[in-house]
This record gives structure tokens, sequence and C-alpha cells, in this order.
């Protein structure tokens, strides 16, 4: 009986973990989640603020945008952050940055007390300088339907961030015309999407 109430537990246990690696691995196009950037930026959602929005010293990384959150809710809370979103930075000098797709996860804060979230993003101005962890940005709004197109596409199939960097500089800085096969499939792979409908479903 004992031995029955083991294997009971043991097939427990490895169900959990798998549940939980499939929800780590699941690109965020696919993931639910409970809260979107935009609404945060735009103070729509009750209990969760950001500030401090900055560079990490990166680009293309899924920690280049970093914003420090307020979250009173009390539970740990996924955000999704859609692509193209467009960053101005705080000196004319440093590149802007555009967001690619990601959830992120947003973790309860005491009074008084925020959490560093890093967010993906991508330097969008290749004559200029990378963004420092000492240079803020302001949200400024999306980027063209094109660079969106781009950034969506991408986000759905899992895209490499170091190739997807270098397709957004032909966009920003470049007259846009595909580099590669892999360029022209993700401009051509679709339509950029529309408003949410409702929460925790998909992309939206």
């Amino acid at each position: 009986m004992r031995h029955l109430s083991r294997i009971r537990m043991g097939l427990a246990l490895a169900v959990a973990i798998l549940s939980a690696t499939m929800l780590v691995c699941a690109p965020a196009w696919a993931a639910t989640h409970d809260i979107r950037f935009d609404d945060v930026l735009d103070g729509n959602v009750p209990g969760v603020t950001v500030s401090n929005l900055r560079g990490n010293g990166n680009y293309g990384q899924n920690n280049s945008l970093v914003g420090s959150f307020t979250n009173e809710t009390g539970e740990t809370l996924r955000m999704y952050v859609p692509p193209g979103m467009y960053f101005s930075p705080s000196d004319s000098g440093v590149q802007p940055l555009i967001t690619g797709g990601c959830i992120v996860e947003i973790p309860p804060t005491r009074t008084g007390q925020t959490a560093d979230v890093g967010m993906t993003a991508f330097c969008g101005d290749l004559s200029a300088h990378v963004p420092g962890a000492d240079i803020g940005f302001t949200y400024e709004g999306l980027v063209p339907d094109d660079q969106r197109t781009l950034l969506e596409n991408a986000e759905r199939e899992q895209t490499d961030l170091g190739s997807l960097q270098s397709y957004v500089w032909q966009m920003t800085n470049g007259d846009g015309t595909p580099t590669d096969e892999g360029m022209r499939r993700l401009l051509e792979g679709g339509q950029v999407q529309g408003p949410c409908p409702t929460e925790g479903i998909l992309i939206c």
C-alpha cells in the first residue's frame, strides 16, 4: 500500500513538473496572460504601475528594456508585452527601443517597494548609441504597420533575436527591402493585429 502511494505521489510530481515546463516554454503568442503592458502604461490596471523605464546596456535581448513595477494585487501576474511599442530615449544620441512580443511575470510587491522586470526590446537606430542603464525611456506609441507585421510574425515563429535585430535595423535605417528569405517571410506572413477583445487569450 505504501509502495502504491509512493508511485502515485511520484506520478503527480512528474505531471506537475511537466505542466510547469510546458507553461514556461510556451511562446508568448500561445500563452495566456493576466494583463498587458500598454494597459499598465495607460493606468488601466488597478494595483499595478510601472516607472523608471530604462535601458540595460544591450539590445535585441529579453531584458533590453527594464521597468520598475509595483503590484499590489497580492498575486504574481503574467503580463503580455505587445510587439512594436516604440520608446524614445531621454538622450537623443541613444537608440530608441522597440518591443518584441513576450510574456513576463510581475511579482507582488510591498508598499514602497518595486520589482525590476526586463522585457524584450530592439534598438531602432543603427546610427546612435546603445542604451545604457542610465538612459530613461518614454512610450510614444506603436511603430508603423510594416514593422509591426515583421515583429508579430517573428513572435509567432520564435525568430532568433539576433537575426530579428538586424531585420529591425533594415526597417529603421535601410529601405525595408528584405535582406534574406527569413525577413521576406516575416514581412509577407500576415497582417497586424487589431484591438484585443478580451484578456487572457492568445496574443491579444
